[in-house]
């Protein structure tokens, strides 16, 4: 963690990591999903209506991500020509935080999650570093952002982060659907994934009913810790 000034700390991460986008990720899932023998549709639009017709009572797994506005706008793009490093950076910022790590094909993923009423109009974020340069009030970021070029369009999504209902008119939700876990704790993948083999679990099983306590069970905590950490972090 880098704050805008003082000292920073450093922790030493359990196990090794590989950092991997998330087009990157995306596309090796679908493809093991396909050698385990889901069929796979590519942008196929399918109504709902039709979905939940053709779907028995409790089969029906809800993995569309994100369906709810909140409170927090996630602001990222990659760079080029960033100084390599094995960390994962947290900078402090304003009302939230900036995440930098390094990704595929030498590039750097710049990431951050700000309250929405602090990020100012939008449009001046599509070039990231100056924006950050703008509004960050970090030091430190701003220097670590020089002399890199950015390689990607900003991408902005508004989130809600913490828990949601894990059965939806019937159906399981999976991943973000069932929760947003903050990102500063590197662990809201492995909870998505998590939640998609719960729900799978319990769909083959023939006990939907126990998703949502199989879930609780074990996910909850980290969401209640975020919670304290994501208070502290702001404070």
């Amino acid at each position: 963690m880098i704050p805008r000034r003082g000292r920073r700390a450093d922790f030493t991460l359990p196990a090794p990591g590989c950092g991997i986008s998330r087009l990157r990720l995306d596309a090796a899932l679908w493809r093991a999903a396909a050698a385990a023998g889901v069929e796979c549709r590519a942008a196929a639009a399918i109504p709902p209506e039709r979905a939940v017709a053709t779907v028995p009572a409790g089969a029906h797994i809800l993995a569309c991500g994100r369906t709810e506005a909140g409170d927090w706008m996630g602001i990222k793009a990659r760079f080029a020509g960033l100084e390599p490093s094995s960390a994962v950076e947290l900078y402090a910022m304003p009302a939230g935080y900036c995440g930098v790590a390094a990704v595929e094909g030498g590039l750097t993923n710049v990431c951050c999650l700000v309250r929405r009423r602090r990020t100012g109009p939008l449009a001046e974020a599509r070039g990231l570093a100056e924006w950050l340069g703008a509004h960050a009030a970090s030091e430190p970021l701003r220097r670590r952002l020089q002399g890199g070029r950015q390689a990607s369009p900003t991408v902005f999504t508004v989130c809600a982060l913490g828990r949601r209902p894990a059965m939806r008119a019937g159906a399981l939700a999976a991943g973000d659907a069932a929760g947003l876990l903050d990102p500063f704790t590197g662990d809201g993948i492995a909870r998505a994934l998590l939640s998609g083999e719960l729900a799978a679990q319990a769909v083959a099983q023939g006990r939907p009913q126990a998703y949502q306590q199989d879930l609780a069970r074990n996910a909850g905590r980290g969401f209640r810790t975020a919670a304290l950490l994501r208070a502290a972090l702001l404070a």
